[in-house]
């Protein structure tokens, strides 16, 4: 039987939970899809949630090659790192002196100490999705997730929910050249936690989420356990360039596949679009915001 598969990606940069729930609400409901993927895990990824008295957040003590936005040594003076926020050219010229001019062998730098303090009474093996304080906002996820299904199953629509990969593990030796960015985000956007911090808690939200669709009988996408850790796929800890994402894009599609085979062997697929639903998509009334820069 012929079938037409139609792929929307609804996702934006920099969003969280709770704007995701809002775009599917607003942007992707009246689509009526058969399937709503959720893949997310950064965002709301806070390790100070478990972390007593956080070290003050400054990356004044890592190797340049982590703690420098710019990427330039110290002894080149300010002006060509402002001028590259308004020029190609210098960009690409502080791009250069930068990879020059980088130090560190690739190895996690040193950190200051802090405390982990996982919560009390919290099976890290087997989470309780109820605890009240789950780290690094799985709280507000699962609420989130929650308003995701309730809102899908009121158009008779599926969610399934991914893993989320991080590029990241105790004893990470990087390329300081080819992989600066990877370093850059573990070490000073994650400054000062420790790799094998952001492992442990990566390795939960996962737990989480898996145990979340095995609750709620959603599939589940194993994204963080069928990627290879290879860093040439990635351009920092999270995201794949498009070597990366073409990877990805067959391992969704080659876990996706038994749910597509199984909804259309009983028939669930494909489905009509139902009687006096809107033919028409809706439309947006642009308003206008004034804003001063000053």
């Amino acid at each position: 039987m012929p079938v037409r598969f139609e792929v929307l990606n609804a996702g934006r940069e920099g969003i969280s939970s709770p704007d995701i729930a809002a775009v599917v609400r607003t942007e992707v409901l009246p689509l009526r899809p058969d399937l709503v993927v959720y893949y997310e895990g950064a965002n709301q990824f806070r390790p100070a949630s478990v972390v007593e008295d956080v070290p003050a957040a400054s990356a004044g003590g890592l190797p340049q090659t982590a703690a420098s936005p710019s990427w330039l040594p110290s002894w080149l003076p300010s002006w060509p790192a402002t001028a590259a926020r308004y020029s190609a050219l210098f960009g690409r010229l502080q791009a250069a002196v930068g990879s020059v001019a980088s130090i560190g062998d690739g190895r996690e730098p040193p950190k200051p100490d802090y405390r982990l303090a996982w919560p009390a009474g919290l099976d890290e093996g087997d989470p309780d999705l109820a605890y009240p304080r789950l780290p690094v906002s799985l709280n507000e996820i699962q609420r989130d997730l929650d308003r995701i299904r309730a809102d899908l199953a009121g158009i008779g629509s599926e969610l399934a929910l991914s893993s989320f990969f991080w590029l990241v593990k105790d004893g990470l030796v990087l390329d300081p050249i080819r992989h600066k960015y990877i370093l850059q985000q573990l070490n000073a956007a994650n400054y000062p936690y420790l790799y094998r911090d952001l492992e442990r808690l990566a390795a939960f939200q996962n737990r989480v989420f898996a145990k979340y669709a095995k609750t709620h009988g959603l599939a589940f996408i194993d994204i963080a356990r069928a990627t290879p850790f290879d860093p040439d796929l990635f351009v920092d800890a999270i995201h794949t360039n498009p070597a990366g994402s073409r990877v990805r894009a067959w391992i969704v599609f080659n876990q996706l596949l038994p749910v597509i085979e199984k909804n259309l062997a009983d028939g669930t697929w494909p489905r009509p679009w139902p009687t006096g639903a809107p033919s028409t998509l809706p439309t947006f009334t642009p308003r206008q915001i004034s804003f001063s820069c000053s």
